[in-house]
């Protein structure tokens, strides 16, 4: 029974090839949609990987009042953010005075270092320090050597592939020597993965804290120069360590005025508003709107299957009707498009693996994550499975039930029409469809417009940005003429050759180092269009490497980077979502010119012009797209209200443009979607069609 179930189906979906394609696309791109923020969240969430899950990890963190001040909308706003900073000799006093924390450790960057070999010698940034016990927090994925050998001895360093390479060139660096600022000899004991961009924990190399033997930073209760983290059980008291916290500050140093608070490590990604993060932020509010769209898309292209389905009832109801005279039972009917439903969804599951695979270092580029396909960790496939049988289940329910109510005397007595029920039900659910559509592409310009002036608005100080650019060789041949269209910009103030932090014109080091990357300096108004604007003079002196950039100012280049990725996002998502309500606009206006096909014909005898006849086709779209554009206004403007208090730095007022042209676009979309079938209807002859009357 099964297999002649499967037969029936794959002839149909092969009958109606165009048809089935839509179908196909619009859950290919839902569900792929579904498995990315899947991934995106599962990498959130887990972008630390902690070793004990029976302990709580948690970080120190001080509540101070930022010097700056905006003023917006005739009000004065005041700044409060976390820092993760905290004084050198705090974690130790802690340790002796809260029995109930398990272990605890710092880890810090205390002053640029010239790391040499006997090959190379460079300036390192990254180059970290770090008490012990900070790998019992964390997983660092090991490439070679022993990590446990941290604690036994100071005159050891861990690195990262990447400084592996650059230093030893692909030798065995273990028990290799690196002298750090020609004061320690320090030998190599692991190797580690490079870490992510979104790890807090960045470096490229580093060293136990034991080493820092300076009383200046050592007896230091006033600068905050040190991330301090520890492990707690569940159930601890927190509010009593924060008390212990703050009384061991005010005792050690008579200045302090702050607050110090812990936050907990699994969350403060991307629920995290520290400033100084050494990695780039998430946004969890973000993730919930994106988890939410990819529920839309879903929707969506569900909905776009029930309106093809209803408008091939006309051709399927006589199949159906004969079936039922020679026997058949309505849960055969039932079963058989349930079933079909199925065989679509888990097609189109397969593309969107497909575009997982293709597309996942395109996300990872935009991101900045690292996301690994395992689709048997974590249940992923299960989930995938899971998904894609309730879409199936969903998208089938209706027309299975609605098809398999025919009464065979009314089809062969010719009674059956299309039916005004039938009617209100597919325009209510373009309706829904194009409603969403439309919040979104309004509600995308306001994003931008917003993140536009979070990038081009610095309120309260004036300073120059730099950012980093890597140096090619493409470049490097055509340095001058590259500078020199440079400096013909404006906002544009300086470019250099640099060795990581230092000019290349360094006496000392200048016969061993060579440039590695270029130094821009712009001015700090619109520095979006001032990035646009390097990128594109770039791109027409390296056309195989792409662009990429890096601030200087860590706090800059936290808050640009994670909020420009975000944006891209979304606006891969807006464009996917229209993408799939356009396909179901599509189907439907083919099916009311076939519908209507006699109807029109007749008009056309009696005098109707083809633009009568257009607009007689399209007037309902029309209709439905200026419902949908009022309802999504009213709705964007609400949502958009609530969701930009959540920025200090806020834009007072949506102008009138981020309202009329996503609604222009919007009109301009449907219209060129629904005309073709349109236009073909107005030119029909009607004689071509009565006579087949």
């Amino acid at each position: 029974m099964f297999k002649h179930y499967l037969k029936t189906i794959l002839k149909e979906i092969l009958n109606e090839k165009f048809y089935s394609i839509i179908i196909i696309v619009g859950f290919t791109l839902g569900i792929f949609s579904w498995i990315m923020i899947m991934l995106w969240i599962d990498f959130e969430e887990k972008s630390f990987g902690l070793k004990n899950d029976s302990l709580l990890l948690f970080r120190i963190s001080s509540l101070e009042h930022e010097a700056s001040e905006v003023w917006l909308d005739s009000n004065k706003v005041y700044h409060y953010r976390l820092f993760p900073e905290t004084p050198f000799p705090l974690a130790p006093a802690i340790k002796r005075m809260t029995p109930s924390i398990v272990s605890i450790a710092r880890f810090g960057y205390f002053a640029d270092k010239v790391v040499s070999s006997d090959k190379i010698i460079s300036f390192e940034k990254r180059f970290a320090y770090a008490d012990i016990d900070l790998f019992k927090f964390y997983k660092f994925p090991l490439i070679r050597g022993n990590i446990s050998d941290f604690s036994k001895d100071s005159n050891v360093i861990i690195i990262n592939k990447a400084t592996a390479d650059k230093y030893f060139n692909g030798e065995n660096p273990l028990g290799k020597i690196l002298k750090i600022d020609n004061r320690y000899n320090l030998k190599v004991i692991a190797v580690i993965k490079n870490i992510s961009s979104y790890n807090k924990l960045q470096f490229d190399a580093i060293a136990p804290i034991s080493l820092i033997k300076d009383r200046t930073i050592a007896n230091n209760w006033t600068d905050e120069i040190v991330n301090t983290y520890f492990f707690v059980k569940r159930k601890t008291n927190t509010a009593k360590i924060i008390r212990n916290i703050n009384m061991i500050m005010y005792d050690n140093s008579p200045g302090f005025r702050g607050t110090y608070l812990v936050d907990r490590i699994p969350r403060h990604h991307s629920y995290s508003d520290i400033r100084a993060e050494a990695g780039i932020s998430g946004d969890i509010q973000f993730i919930y709107i994106f988890a939410a769209i990819a529920f839309f898309l879903i929707l969506i292209a569900s909905f776009n299957y029930f309106n093809i389905s209803i408008s091939q009832f006309a051709n399927k109801s006589k199949d159906i009707s004969i079936r039922k005279t020679f026997g058949a039972e309505r849960k055969n009917i039932i079963i058989q498009y349930l079933i079909e439903s199925q065989v679509l969804s888990f097609l189109s599951l397969a593309f969107a693996l497909i575009l997982v695979i293709v597309l996942i270092p395109k996300f990872n580029h935009i991101t900045s994550a690292d996301i690994k396909i395992v689709f048997w960790k974590n249940n992923l496939l299960l989930k995938c499975f899971l998904i894609t049988f309730i879409i199936g289940l969903v998208s089938g329910s209706y027309p299975a039930f609605y098809f398999s109510s025919v009464n065979p005397a009314r089809i062969f007595s010719s009674i059956i029409k299309s039916g005004s029920k039938g009617k209100v039900f597919r325009w209510v659910i373009s309706f829904i469809q194009f409603t969403l559509s439309v919040t979104l592409i309004i509600f995308s310009f306001k994003v931008d417009r917003q993140l536009d002036y979070l990038r081009n608005t610095k309120v309260g100080y004036d300073e120059t940005y730099t950012i980093h650019i890597p140096l090619s060789n493409n470049i490097k041949n055509k340095f001058n003429f590259f500078k020199k269209e440079l400096s013909l910009q404006t906002n544009i103030l300086e470019t250099k050759l640099m060795v990581n932090q230092n000019i290349i014109d360094k006496k000392d080091l200048a016969l061993h180092l060579k440039p590695e990357f270029i130094s821009i300096s712009i001015k700090p108004k619109y520095i979006a269009d001032n990035i646009r604007s390097i990128g594109y003079i770039y791109n027409k002196y390296e056309k195989d490497i792409p662009f990429e950039y890096t601030f200087t100012d860590s706090d800059m280049m936290r808050e640009f980077r994670s909020e420009t990725i975000m944006s891209e996002i979304f606006k891969y998502f807006t464009i996917t979502t229209t993408f799939i309500t356009l396909l179901g606009f599509f189907c439907i206006s083919s099916f009311i010119a076939e519908q209507r096909k006699t109807e029109i014909a007749i008009r056309k005898s009696f005098g109707a012009s083809s633009y009568n006849i257009y607009f007689f086709i399209i007037r309902e779209f029309l209709l439905i797209n200026l419902a949908a554009i009022v309802t999504a206004n009213i709705s964007v403007t609400f949502i958009a209200s609530v969701w930009v208090q959540r920025f200090s730095y806020k834009i007072g007022d949506f102008g009138f443009i981020e309202y009329v042209i996503p609604n222009l676009i919007s009109i301009l979309l449907l219209i060129a979607t629904v005309s073709y079938h349109a236009i073909k209807a107005s030119k029909q002859a009607p004689a071509d069609v009565l006579k087949r009357l």
